[in-house]
């Protein structure tokens, strides 16, 4: 009985073993169902990950600071020659641009007309496409 019971238990053991596909991604179904593609995913993560270290993401940025700019409060930024840059690097005429702090540090955050780009004062950071979310 005894032996019996041990080699039942043993094959349901390599029996679920063999039908294991990995645990489910809860966070990966969560994208799913909100249309995101795990394309999108990977350019949204590796966008954070590939960032200069003196830099921020613009899309930190822009959720550090969404209160003030969905308000109108934040400052304003002109500079032809950072305006030019961000329309070199993201391809787009920018629409406006915003002077930012981030951790004692000083930012710009420019807008086109379907990304957001960033820049420290060392010069281009990156850009987020909006399509990603």
């Amino acid at each position: 009985g005894f032996l019996l019971g041990v080699a039942v238990f043993f094959g349901f053991i390599v029996f679920s073993v063999s039908g294991f596909r990995g645990f489910p991604n809860f966070s990966e179904r969560i994208f799913q169902e909100a249309g995101i593609s795990p394309q999108e995913i990977t350019d949204l993560f590796g966008s954070v990950q590939n960032q200069k270290s003196d830099c921020v993401s613009p899309l930190v940025l822009f959720q550090f600071h969404s209160k003030e700019l969905m308000n109108g409060k934040a400052e304003v930024y002109e500079n032809q020659n950072v305006k030019d840059m961000f329309e070199r690097e993201s391809g787009e005429n920018i629409k406006v641009m915003y002077r930012l702090d981030y951790q004692g540090e000083e930012y710009i955050l420019g807008i086109t007309e379907s990304k957001m780009c960033s820049s420290s004062e060392k010069g281009f950071c990156s850009c987020f496409e909006f399509g990603n979310l």
